[in-house]
């Protein structure tokens, strides 16, 4: 469900170009105390939802699959390639045969339709926006992680070594989203 075009741009370009200076990062920046408090009352909310347990897959579904994956504007996405056009169309196509699918197997199975589509498709995507979300946010926000103001000063600093850190999780969440051996359980 993810145009691979727009993923690589924002990826590669915008986000691990410029990762972590503010301004030109926008992955999970933080705000200091007084941005925070000169934000709109109903962004003040929107980001304390965000920062809660399943608010990291509302962020991601939000700020990241809606407003600059999935046909976005030219307010997040200046740069307008034809690939980013076939590639939105492709997704939503997708999108669109999958639903039908359960649909369709809904009316010939005797399913019901709402149950297959909640199941089938409404909780694996959100699950999958859960789950991106979170990785992004673990390695966005530890404490450990440094954000710049000036670019400078980010260059400076070797912005792109000072702006991580390894997640190691529990042996079988490791496994779910690691394609490495150890991670499975074997040693090759």
């Amino acid at each position: 469900m993810t145009p691979f075009s727009l993923w690589e741009v924002g990826q590669n370009l915008a986000h691990h170009g410029f990762t972590n200076l503010k301004g030109r990062d926008y992955v999970w920046t933080p705000y200091s105390p007084s941005e925070f408090a000169r934000l709109p009352w109903m962004r003040r909310q929107l980001e304390h939802i965000y920062r809660s347990g399943v608010g990291q897959g509302v962020y991601y579904m939000v700020e990241m699959w809606w407003k600059k994956l999935f046909f976005p504007g030219r307010k997040h996405v200046t740069t307008r390639r034809t690939s980013h056009l076939i590639d939105s169309f492709l997704v939503a196509g997708f999108a669109v045969l999958w639903i039908g699918g359960l649909v369709a197997l809904g009316t010939y199975s005797g399913r019901s339709i709402w149950s297959l589509l909640i199941f089938g498709f409404a909780v694996p995507f959100f699950l999958w926006n859960c789950l991106m979300g979170f990785v992004i946010y673990v390695q966005h926000t530890h404490p450990r992680v440094a954000w710049y103001e000036r670019r400078d000063e980010w260059s400076a600093n070797a912005g792109y070594a000072t702006t991580t850190v390894h997640i190691k999780l529990m042996r079988p969440l490791d496994g779910l989203i690691s394609l490495h051996p150890r991670a499975w359980g074997r040693t090759t």
